[in-house]
């Protein structure tokens, strides 16, 4: 930050966050207004409209508020419950698999404010958008979630050792399963709140919070930090359930495509895990695993995407690349 050179105060250092966050803010408004000139209208809001809007909003401001929590509640009470050392095991572990995110950030936030648009006008497109979203992330995914698993005790082994990679790779088998399934929730929580239903949203992790704090607690003390790490994937997997269940009410045409992912995602994480209890060479393991990822990416392409979504991600792939062309020349 600039401001550490001239005062390590931590009270200046908030103040500092706070006015960059403002400014910040203030740019946002101004680029809007200057997209939309219709903002400058002053406008009366009716009590109604204002009712509507804190309703939204509220639930909104409250998934805002535990969905964070719930990130670091397991860090929080591991950190209580149990030694430092496996504390240690268990933050490493999670970091490395939580990075995986930003891969599912920037593509649900492509596809948010296009499903917010169909939300109005065509409601199936809409769907079909959110079908297209859980396989392009299933396919981008499930390779990571096979290498993981499979290699998680040779990849921490290099970086921190044999010892560690004896504890931490179970424990980043684990978090990986539920990180997937983290990432896959967004798609679902961006639907709910492109249709104004955030409250389903709300109340899902405020449920969740509810049971996740005393299982974290009752699992870390009898279990230690592998019981925490099941806790974790559990709740991320109730989570991608939960939402995925409220949006599919309003389209069950699309129940059998997401319980062929989730068949297909049960399938990759068994067969994974038999190579890494089974096969002890890791050069036979590399074979293998690189047989798997290429066959499972033609099964992909030629039986879990539809002939529409290979047209798609074709097209995609081709704007890109002359969008490449045309900024090198």
């Amino acid at each position: 930050m600039p401001i550490l050179p001239f005062s390590q105060n931590l009270v200046y250092i908030v103040l500092a966050l706070l006015l960059s966050r403002a400014f910040v803010t203030i740019l946002y408004f101004a680029y809007t207004v200057h997209v939309v000139p219709a903002i400058r209208q002053v406008a009366f809001l009716s009590l109604e409209r204002a009712r509507s809007l804190a309703w939204f909003g509220g639930w909104i401001t409250l998934s805002g508020l535990i969905s964070p929590n719930m990130i670091y509640l397991d860090r929080f009470v591991v950190g209580t419950v149990v030694t430092l050392s496996s504390f240690t095991y268990y933050t490493t572990s999670f970091e490395l698999v939580a990075r995986l995110s930003v891969i599912a950030d920037s593509v649900t936030r492509v596809f948010y404010p296009a499903m917010s648009v169909c939300a109005e006008s065509n409601r199936e497109r809409m769907y079909l958008l959110f079908e297209r979203a859980l396989k392009f992330l299933v396919c981008v995914f499930l390779s990571g979630l096979f290498l993981v698993v499979v290699f998680a005790r040779e990849l921490l082994g290099v970086w921190l050792g044999s010892d560690f990679a004896q504890v931490g790779g179970p424990i980043m088998q684990i978090l990986m399963v539920g990180t997937v399934f983290n990432c896959l929730a967004r798609v679902p929580f961006y639907l709910l709140h492109s249709i104004s239903q955030s409250r389903w949203v709300g109340i899902s992790h405020l449920i969740q919070f509810c049971i996740a704090l005393p299982a974290f607690f009752y699992f870390s003390a009898h279990y230690g930090i592998r019981g925490a790490a099941w806790v974790s994937t559990v709740r991320m997997f109730a989570d991608f359930l939960i939402l995925s269940v409220f949006v599919l009410r309003g389209a069950p045409q699309y129940w059998f495509t997401f319980l062929r992912l989730l068949a297909l995602m049960a399938f990759v994480a068994t067969l994974a895990i038999a190579i890494e209890v089974e096969v002890v060479s890791l050069h036979i393991k590399i074979i293998i695993c690189l047989a798997a990822v290429l066959l499972g990416y033609f099964f992909a392409w030629r039986k879990f995407l539809s002939p529409a979504d290979r047209v798609e991600l074709f097209e995609t792939f081709q704007l890109g690349f002359i969008s490449r062309l045309r900024g090198k020349a």
